[in-house]
């Protein structure tokens, strides 16, 4: 029996280095290859897209890490799509914005998990918990009855919004695991981050990603209408793609290959060191180009009248924020117009401008916002759904600085933060006159949001103005500094509001847990 456990664990360490190698290999080819983590999970996802019926066939290789302390005896993903579902508990769109969204009126779409394997071997689908959302001492509590045979795996969360994958043999701290799933997606006519418009098909959030883990537990939170309610880790990324020929696409990370028949094309692109990864398709598109750096941005376009301008500020954009705060470190940044139901939206290497942005000083500013994202939210990481006010209000500011330096767009900072206080200051009188009392506190997650305008006041507008008085407190100079050290010391981490004020409070000497406090906490009293 002690030879039987021996050889057990022998073999399935040499599957683990033979795992290992597989990866090297798989991940070689990637122009930004020396963003390659050996630490971070791998995804390797071929996808193929049937525009007739709007569907993604696709098949996924997760090498998941084990970066805890913890050894693991399940490992959760968050099923995106199934918040489409026309039975989901927690629609994606306000009803303030669902025309907008659903021009064609509701349309619906979904994530279909086909088939499992863990180490090559078939997982079966487990229907032994009668609850959504087991707790580890359950599951626990249910490998110790020796009752599996094989891993299994089965869905559950709130909202059909979580694969659970239970490992027979547990995955001990450091240690790989591949996992393959194989999945049909059902994209919604929807002008939305996932699904498709008149004129693009936009596929983000499609795939099973793996939830973040932290203290103690995978963080499973329900989609939300308002903010971005997303928490991923860094991941290093090998994406292929088959599409009729006649699309256009862009994508997060590079492209390293392209092979072509007849009626349809195939992309392979390489994405190491992001947090999660995207594509926009067009039969429309058109491209242009520029280097910043080593960095090529390309502008993807089907109605704008100004395409030069709008990749010329975006360059700007990318040189004021390589300088101001840390250097873009990816070899692509691809800028979209694309259907979206609001302004704009941030993926790793790619952004959407929503086609809706017709008035020019608007469609700067949301470009400049999104780019700035690639630090707020990219490479520093937080969770969207607790902490929104982290990277919209710095991204917000980091826009306003942008404008500060540069007044060839006539957009005045000074207009910009004075409007801010304001309309945060009107923003506060009615919701006071109507409900009798304002919550201005900013850690809260989303669903305690009453509504999309609440959430933008507290995150982006309360957001803006803390990081201004802030400036105003430390100075430009040291201000500036605290940016940068933050960037320098958390890029390709997850990081939550302690983390932003030891960074500053370290790099200024100043004591600001109080300052904060007052902000976060909804005390500070605004007047200007």
């Amino acid at each position: 029996m002690k030879f039987k456990k021996i050889l057990t664990k022998s073999l399935i360490a040499l599957c683990a280095i033979s795992m290992v190698a597989l990866v090297v290999v798989i991940f070689a080819g990637c122009s930004n290859s020396g963003l390659y983590n050996e630490n971070y999970n791998n995804y390797k996802i071929e996808i193929e897209y049937n525009d007739e019926n709007k569907t993604l066939l696709c098949s996924e290789v997760l090498s998941y890490k084990n970066n805890t302390d913890t050894t693991l005896n399940f490992v959760c993903l968050n099923l995106y799509p199934n918040a489409f579902r026309e039975e989901s508990i927690s629609p994606p769109v306000s009803l303030a914005n669902q025309h907008k969204a659903y021009p064609n009126g509701k349309s619906y779409g979904n994530i279909t998990i086909n088939g499992v394997s863990v180490l090559q071997s078939t997982a079966t689908y487990c229907n032994s918990f009668g609850i959504t959302q087991p707790t580890y001492s359950e599951i626990a509590e249910f490998i110790k009855t020796g009752a599996m045979q094989n891993d299994e795996y089965f869905i559950g969360g709130e909202d059909e919004n979580i694969l659970y994958i239970i490992f027979k043999n547990p995955l001990y701290p450091d240690e790989r695991r591949e996992i393959e799933i194989n999945f049909e997606v059902v994209l919604p006519n929807i002008n939305h981050r996932f699904g498709y418009g008149e004129n693009t098909v936009n596929l983000a959030n499609f795939y099973p990603i793996a939830c973040v883990y932290q203290e103690g537990d995978f963080v499973k939170e329900l989609y939300h209408y308002n903010g971005d309610p997303f928490f991923s880790d860094m991941a290093n990324y090998n994406v292929t793609l088959t599409c009729p020929s006649n699309f256009v696409v862009s994508s997060t990370g590079s492209q390293i290959n392209q092979t072509q028949d007849e009626k349809t094309s195939t992309y392979e692109y390489c994405a190491n060191s992001v947090r999660d990864f995207a594509i926009v398709l067009s039969s429309e598109f058109t491209k242009i180009s520029k280097t910043v750096g080593k960095t090529e941005i390309v502008y993807y376009y089907f109605s704008d009248t100004d395409p030069n301008q709008s990749l010329k500020i975006s360059a700007k954009a990318l040189s004021f924020f390589n300088e101001t705060i840390g250097i873009y470190p990816y070899s692509t940044l691809s800028v979209v117009e694309a259907n979206f139901v609001h302004g704009g939206m941030e993926f790793p290497n790619l952004i959407y401008i929503s086609n809706d942005v017709t008035d020019r000083t608007t469609y700067n500013q949301v470009i400049v916002h999104e780019i700035a994202h690639q630090w707020w939210y990219n490479l520093v990481g937080s969770s969207a759904f607790d902490y929104g006010w982290l990277d919209e209000g710095l991204t917000e500011y980091s826009t306003a600085l942008f404008f500060e330096q540069h007044e060839e767009y006539d957009i005045s900072f000074d207009k910009l933060i004075s409007n801010a206080y304001s309309s945060f200051s009107l923003f506060v009188t009615l919701y006071q006159n109507v409900y009798g009392e304002v919550d201005t506190s900013m850690n809260r997650p989303l669903d305690e949001y009453g509504s999309e305008q609440e959430y933008v006041y507290i995150a982006y507008v309360k957001g803006l103005l803390l990081f201004d008085s802030l400036r105003e407190i430390l100075g430009e100079k040291t201000f500036n500094k605290c940016l940068k050290n933050y960037f320098e010391e958390y890029k390709f981490q997850n990081v939550t509001p302690s983390h932003l004020i030891a960074s500053f409070e370290k790099t200024s000497n100043v004591s600001l847990e109080s300052y904060f406090e007052a902000w976060i906490n909804g005390d500070v009293i605004l007047v200007k």
